[in-house]
């Protein structure tokens, strides 16, 4: 999980610094090659978040189910003594 959570501070570091560039350059008229790549680096920003995102909730499924488990399997064995 600390693996998911360092992408993550990656990943919004790298939005952080996006959003500062683009704020940085409204003034200037942009041309359509600089608004196609800030709209590709978002893209690609916006699909690395969502992997992350399901990653982590697929991680913390597994991790509830396998607590959900040992409390199953814990009761079970109290109730059979």
């Amino acid at each position: 999980m600390e693996d998911l959570v360092a992408r993550r501070k990656v990943l919004k570091a790298n939005l952080t610094r996006l959003k500062k560039k683009v704020i940085e350059e409204a003034p200037t008229e942009w041309d359509i090659d600089t608004i196609c790549l800030h709209e590709e680096h978002i893209d690609e920003l916006r699909k690395e978040f969502k992997n992350l995102y399901d990653e982590i909730f697929l991680t913390v499924r597994k991790h509830r189910k396998n607590l959900i488990n040992g409390i199953m399997m814990k009761l079970m064995i109290v109730v059979m003594k």
